[in-house]
């Protein structure tokens, strides 16, 4: 007969390896790539390019004033960072990161892909991956004390993007099959000119979108659900516009923030607001509506959201 002792310890063996043997075998399958970029103390301004055509994106305000971060987990060891930065001619620095697929290439197909975008290699990367978008992680923290005009790229898979802190002055994002999550906690360190969205498919979502302090937010999802929160923060007025393809567009704003929404639906489409109690939105001109915040501030400070929806609905909450 086996001793106790043998026999607790074989089970302990058992439970061991099958807690922590996967999480070893995917450390070991799991590479890490890291590149950090000093910031010169003459760079006033800067242009960042990230395009990322597969795979988990998130972009967090660096933790080290001065530096920025990349860093890519991958267990596809011919996917590689590829980085191209200098100045520009008005004294701008530019830097673009782009992963791109390692192989031997023509000097015809190297220069092709120098003008390939996200979505047109995220399919190759796809190949290279064994098809698994979340092998892929990908992330990015910006040096917060430099203002930037950010351009980024996606094919497939999400992002959690964390704006919060960073001196932003121009956001252009373009998916084509890439999940967006924008999520504020601080507020933009400047005034943002314009933040520009644009996804073929994906599910949007945007938190405290207020704390962008940009002057215009303009959003267009061809396919797929948006949803939007507009905290009890006020800044100088900003305009956001909303165009739906396919999908259901939903807006929780708190009961603090003036706002006004102007509508446009479409046939295949229809809109619900609240309409009773003191946050009741009331109806001002033709398909316009405003809040109780928005009628006591007289409109100053207030966030104008134009909503066109072609197929689907547009709801509207109270929230705090």
């Amino acid at each position: 007969m086996m001793d106790v002792k043998a026999i607790a310890m074989k089970t302990k063996l058992i439970i061991w390896v099958s807690l922590f043997a996967p999480v070893w075998l995917f450390s070991q399958k799991t590479d890490l790539q890291v590149q950090t970029f000093p910031t010169d103390s003459k760079v006033q301004h800067m242009h960042l390019n990230l395009r990322i055509p597969a795979g988990e994106v998130f972009i967090k305000s660096s933790p080290v004033c001065g530096k920025s971060f990349f860093k890519l987990y991958s267990d596809d060891d011919q996917l590689i960072p590829k980085v191209d930065e200098g100045p520009d001619a008005h004294g701008n620095w530019m830097r673009t990161v782009a992963l791109n697929v390692k192989q031997s290439e023509s000097a015809e197909q190297v220069a092709q892909s120098a003008n390939r975008t996200s979505a047109d290699f995220s399919q190759q990367v796809f190949l290279n991956s064994s098809g698994n978008a979340t092998a892929l992680r990908s992330t990015y923290s910006p040096d917060p004390s430099v203002s930037t005009d950010l351009y980024l790229d996606l094919g497939v898979g999400r992002s959690r993007l964390d704006f919060s802190d960073l001196s932003l002055n121009h956001v252009e994002i373009h998916s084509a099959f890439a999940d967006l999550h924008i999520n504020y906690t601080q507020a933009n360190r400047i005034q943002m000119d314009k933040m520009d969205i644009h996804a073929a498919k994906a599910k949007i979502v945007l938190k405290n979108i207020e704390l962008a302090r940009a002057n215009v937010i303009s959003i267009v999802n061809d396919m797929g659900d948006t949803k939007m929160v507009l905290g009890s923060e006020e800044y100088a007025g900003m305009t956001i516009y909303v165009q739906q393809g396919m999908g259901d567009f939903f807006l929780i704003v708190h009961p603090d923030h003036p706002t006004r929404i102007i509508l446009k639906s479409g046939l295949f489409s229809s809109a619900t607001l609240p309409s009773e109690g003191a946050e009741a939105f009331v109806r001002e001109g033709k398909n316009t509506y405003v809040n109780q915040a928005y009628k006591k501030s007289d409109g100053q400070n207030a966030t104008t959201l134009i909503c066109t929806i072609d197929f689907g609905s547009i709801s509207v909450y109270n929230g705090r």
